[in-house]
This record gives structure tokens, C-alpha cells and sequence, in this order.
């Protein structure tokens, strides 16, 4: 009987110990993990951005007609053609500023929603550009009746774009969680100034004593204006609340049209003191349109929070 429960304590401490075993390997045995994660770009965000900015303008262009002169003067006034005649004829132009480019800089907040791979919403961004443009214009008109004394006339017409913003709104796809791919449009307004500086005078100057007849005119414009932009871009998230992103832009705030006068006086002995000698009304028109590239970064309120499934 002895030797009977001695094997049976032998067989119990044989099955037992394994399962011991088991168990203690059960009980340290890590979790499954958890499923990975989504990324997600729903929220608001802040940045800065900078670039480079083109005109595509065509240039500037003014027209101009005869205006008044005073007939009393010698027959250069009251003869066909006078000398305001010969004043429109030299101030009507059309002139090129150029494609150079200038720099811009400045900030934008937006919203995000994402739906599967596409993410729409909406941007606001305003920026400064130093985009300052100036041509000059020169000529010389003879005058059939006095071929010795022409009409000199220069022209200094300058464009300058101070500030452009855009509201826009947003659609693309996801080529992979963290990188966006998007097309953009919406409304575009900036701050324009432009002005047109104009002198005129008859060469030489005849008499004796001198009389000299020259003048100096002009017109400008100022406004906010408003039109249209459209681009495309990327954005990279490459941390949980940053991203850097890099897009194109093409915006047109319209044309803008001035009004312009110019009056020639004469001084000296040959006409009466400050007569009116020759005089034009004209008008300058030119476009506000161009190009945009820039690279931004952004700042996510919510940190592009992981999506758990």
C-alpha cells in the first residue's frame, strides 16, 4: 500500500508542475496591442507664410484729348493744329511695368474636416508684398506750324500692390495619412495705389526776354480691391500639431481706371503772364493680376489627433 500511494505522489508532482509552469507564463504574458492608428486633420490651425509674387499686368494705358488753350496768344494756340492738340497726341501711350517678381509675407488660420481620404475647409490668409512697379514714357511732337518749337512731354506712371489676402475654400485627398494634396479658390482682395506724374514744354524757349510755356499735370488712384484667386498646393503633417505645406496661387483684382489733366502756361513776353497755352483730359487704366508662390508651416489646435478604430 505504501509503495502504491508513492507512486501516486510522484504522479501528482509530475502533472502538477507543468501546469504551475503554464500558469506562471499565463500570468506575465503582455496584452495584445492595440489596433494602429488614424491620422486625423479635423480642426482649426494658425500659421506664417512667405514667397515670391509676379504681376502678369500688360502694363499701363492712357489716352488723352485736346483741351482748352487761350486764343489770344500767337497763332502756335489758335492755329490748326495747336499745341493742345499736339500735347494729346505725345500723352497717349500704352507702356509695360515688366514681370519682376517682389516678396510677400504673412499669416493664415483655417478649418479642416476630414471625411475618409478627402479633407475640405476653408482658409483666410493676408500677406505685405513689396510689389512696386514704375515706368517712364518720353517724347517729342513737332508742330506742323512752328517746326523750331516742338512739344516735349514725359510721363512717370507708377503701380504698387501693398497687401493681397484671400478667402478660400479647400478640397483634396489624402495621397497618404500625413500628406495633402488640395486645389483652392475663392475671393482675393488687396490694397492698390498708382499715380501718374506728367510734364510738358515747348523747346527752346523764344523771346526776348525768354518765354518759356510748360506745365505739369496728372491723376492717381487708391482703393482696396477686390476679385477672384484660384491654386493648388501640398501640405505635409510632419508632427502632431505641425505641418508644412507649399502652393501656388493666381489672383486678379480687376482694372482700375483715373483720370488725368494736364495745363501749359506761358511765361514771358511774348504772351500774357500765366496764359493758359495748351491743356489735355486723359485717363489711365491698368490691371491688378499675378502670381503667388509660397511655402507656409501650420500650428493644429487639436494636434492632428489619432483616430482610434
Amino acid at each position: 500500500m505504501r509503495k502504491f500511494l508513492g507512486i501516486l505522489s510522484v504522479s501528482a508532482l509530475l502533472i502538477t508542475a507543468p501546469l504551475s509552469a503554464l500558469a506562471a507564463d499565463m500570468a506575465v504574458k503582455a496584452p495584445p496591442p492595440p489596433p494602429a492608428p488614424e491620422l486625423s486633420w479635423t480642426g482649426f490651425y494658425v500659421g506664417l507664410n512667405v514667397g515670391g509674387i509676379w504681376s502678369n499686368s500688360d502694363g499701363v494705358s492712357h489716352s488723352a484729348l485736346a483741351g482748352p488753350c487761350d486764343p489770344v496768344l500767337f497763332p502756335g494756340c489758335a492755329g490748326v493744329p495747336n499745341y493742345s492738340t499736339l500735347l494729346a497726341t505725345g500723352s497717349t501711350f500704352n507702356a509695360g511695368f515688366g514681370r519682376h517678381g517682389g516678396f510677400t509675407g504673412g499669416g493664415q488660420f483655417g478649418y479642416n474636416y476630414q471625411f475618409g481620404k478627402a479633407v475640405a475647409g476653408f482658409e483666410a490668409d493676408i500677406a505685405w508684398t513689396d510689389q512696386n512697379r514704375s515706368v517712364t514714357i518720353a517724347s517729342v511732337i513737332p508742330s506742323p506750324a512752328f517746326p523750331a518749337f516742338p512739344e516735349a512731354y514725359t510721363a512717370t506712371v507708377s503701380r504698387h500692390l501693398d497687401y493681397l489676402g484671400t478667402v478660400r475654400e479647400r478640397l483634396g485627398f489624402l495621397a497618404t495619412p500625413s500628406f495633402l494634396l488640395y486645389g483652392t479658390s475663392g475671393l482675393a482682395y488687396g490694397g492698390t495705389r498708382s499715380s501718374t506724374l506728367e510734364s510738358t514744354a515747348v523747346l527752346p524757349a523764344c523771346g526776348a526776354p525768354p518765354t518759356s510755356c510748360s506745365g505739369v499735370g496728372g491723376g492717381s488712384s487708391s482703393q482696396v480691391r477686390v476679385g477672384w484667386t484660384v491654386g493648388a498646393g501640398g501640405e505635409w503633417m510632419f508632427a502632431p500639431h505641425w505641418s508644412v505645406k507649399a502652393e501656388y496661387l493666381y489672383y486678379d483684382l480687376g482694372s482700375v481706371n483715373y483720370a488725368t489733366a494736364l495745363s501749359q502756361v506761358c511765361i514771358g513776353a511774348v504772351c500774357p503772364a500765366n496764359s493758359l497755352f495748351a491743356s489735355t483730359v486723359g485717363s489711365a487704366s491698368l490691371r491688378y493680376n499675378g502670381s503667388i508662390a509660397r511655402v507656409g508651416v501650420n500650428w493644429h489646435f487639436d494636434g492632428l489627433l489619432v483616430a482610434q478604430h
